[in-house]
């Protein structure tokens, strides 16, 4: 049934995005399909971090954390690094260091910065909300979009009028 449940699931699109920060002054990051705004009042971005990743428990330790969101150009390169043992994700991928003292992604399409405030149960998974401080706009337009198993991008949009809200 997980199988099955996966694949169904795989036909939700989601942002590909790279949470880090700093550990014993070396960046530590994983690649995210659950990254999300979460609230507007009070403002809340969240995601969704497996119990068994030894990354995610070294992240979500964190006082504060970093997200890049990944341009379509980020695939295949930072994709890649993010699938290798922790120690060796940020080698070979360009990245510097934000006003706030935290690593990003060049060539994100957006940075979301702030503390953690808080965090829950959620099954196999711990949700972890961060009061979004700094959101600054990166220098990419097409966002990576994971779905029903593949890196794609959008690459123009179908609807003409844009929708204010979905919820």
């Amino acid at each position: 049934m997980p199988a099955e449940f996966r694949s169904l699931m795989s036909r939700v699109p989601t942002s590909v995005v790279v949470a880090t920060a700093f550990i014993d002054d070396q960046p530590m990051g994983m690649m995210l399909g659950t990254f999300t705004s979460v609230s507007m009042d009070p403002r809340l971005v969240g995601f969704f971090g497996d119990l068994r990743s030894r990354t995610f428990g070294l992240l979500v330790r964190q006082p504060r954390l970093s997200f890049s969101v990944l341009a379509q150009e980020h695939y295949p390169g930072v994709t890649d690094a993010f699938r290798r043992v922790a120690e060796q994700r940020f080698e070979g991928v360009s990245w510097h260091v934000s006003a706030s003292g935290l690593p990003r992604i060049d060539g994100s399409v957006l940075f979301v910065e702030g503390p953690v405030v808080g965090t829950g149960p959620a099954g196999d998974h711990l949700v972890v909300h961060v009061d979004p401080e700094r959101v600054d706009q990166g220098s990419a337009d097409a966002p990576l979009v994971f779905y029903r198993g593949r890196m794609m991008t959008i690459e123009s949009p179908r609807v003409l009028q844009p929708v204010w809200q979905l919820g």
